[in-house]
């Protein structure tokens, strides 16, 4: 009804028995996301109920937890959520208060009147910060449209795909706050890691331990991390003192 003669569907229209289209995918999936004409949401966890509890449901909704939907919310300049019973509930500009409470993300970003690429590497990584995906490696893979980067996906490569991805920024920004990020940075404010302890670790790094003793460190971040390498594989933690 709304006029539209193709439609797209993540979960259908990506062949994922080939590697080179899974990666084509998900390098150009934000740019998809950009240029469509509306981008529809179905929110199984919402019902069609009182304003009052769906917007109850919406905060609790699975889909603000996920890696993947962060580039859903962002890139279209629209969005249209539909309930379990495929109603309309919203867009994202009517929704932009609610949406902004419940994300972090301003409702400028939001809808679009203020650039994405104006706003802070820290500030971007905040808003990952609450979300998952069931691969860890797609943790990093679905920063790559909201960071402007591309790079082959190899998905075995665990928390070192973040580590990629950190490099691919930094080729083409020289944005250190990238490694300060937390609930301060998430309101524009990038505090010095060194005074602000309370900043957490980014839980996107899902960590592989070996033995400490088996380490050598490779080289240090801003933010106190360092990067290791183990016998035979790579390996991130952070379970070391920082450097005075």
């Amino acid at each position: 009804n709304a006029g539209y003669k193709y439609a797209w569907v993540d979960t259908c229209c990506i062949d994922k028995s080939s590697s080179s289209e899974v990666s084509e995918a998900v390098n150009s999936m934000y740019a998809w996301y950009r240029h469509s004409g509306a981008c529809y949401v179905f929110l199984p966890d919402v019902d069609d109920g009182s304003s009052a509890e769906r917007k109850q449901q919406l905060r609790r909704s699975k889909w603000f937890t996920r890696s993947w939907t962060l580039q859903e919310l962002l890139a279209p300049s629209t969005v249209i959520f539909l309930s379990s019973g495929w109603n309309i509930i919203g867009s994202k500009h009517n929704l932009a208060p609610l949406i902004e409470d419940i994300t972090g993300i301003d409702r400028a970003v939001l809808l679009l009147d203020r650039s994405l690429h104006t706003v802070p590497g820290a500030t971007r990584m905040s808003w990952a910060s609450k979300r998952e995906a069931s691969l860890e490696e797609d943790e990093a893979y679905a920063l790559m449209g909201i960071f402007g980067v591309n790079m082959p996906t190899m998905y075995g490569e665990g928390c070192q795909a973040f580590v990629r991805l950190e490099e691919e920024i930094l080729k083409r920004v020289s944005d250190q706050t990238l490694f300060a990020w937390g609930p301060l940075a998430s309101n524009n404010i990038v505090p010095n890691p060194s005074t602000h302890p309370e900043i957490p670790r980014p839980p996107l790094r899902l960590l592989s331990r070996p033995r400490q003793r088996d380490l050598v460190p490779t080289r240090r971040t801003h933010s106190g991390d360092a990067f290791f390498e183990s016998r035979g594989s790579t390996a991130c933690t952070d379970d070391i003192v920082p450097e005075a």
